[in-house]
């Protein structure tokens, strides 16, 4: 059986900043956000792209493909500008585990490679972490398509 949340998700780390993504201002400029929240049950992916995919998905199956609604671009939008935020405080690499339980893990595409950064989500949670924004921007993607889903449900 073939395991489509192992290749979508593997095709994150391999794309390459295609034409039609606006060109950063340096090679170290996130033009891509991964990040992934493992829970018991499934393991939740939000990316965004500076073409303005915004994707949220479940190893379990099922997710939110493409670009949603306005508020979803916001949301797409603020992640991305975060992520430039955090950066520098990232570290390059070439390996994609996905996060054990309890872990949220931040994966920064550029130019320059791939950039990590990881935190419990317990700790994330805390105001005076260095990444509570960062989380709390990556969930708000979530949480706007949950409200699309429940008004196209109505």
């Amino acid at each position: 059986m073939k395991d489509v949340f192992a290749d979508l998700r593997a095709t994150y780390f391999t794309l390459n900043r295609a034409s039609h993504f606006p060109i950063p201002s340096n090679a170290t400029e996130p033009w891509g956000v991964i990040m992934e929240i493992a829970y018991p049950q499934a393991t939740v992916t939000t990316v965004t792209f500076a073409d303005g995919t915004v994707s949220v998905l479940r190893s379990s199956g099922g997710g939110f493909f493409g670009v949603g609604d306005e508020p979803v671009q916001s949301a797409g939008k603020a992640f991305l500008k975060q992520a430039q935020l955090i950066q520098p405080q990232a570290t390059l690499t070439n390996d994609f585990p996905a996060p054990n339980v309890g872990r949220v893990i931040f994966y920064l595409r550029t130019d320059g490679g791939t950039y990590t950064i990881s935190a419990t989500e317990n700790d994330m949670k805390q105001q005076n972490h260095p990444l509570f924004q960062f989380y709390c921007t990556g969930l708000r993607i979530l949480h706007e398509y949950l409200k699309l889903q429940k008004q196209v449900q109505k």
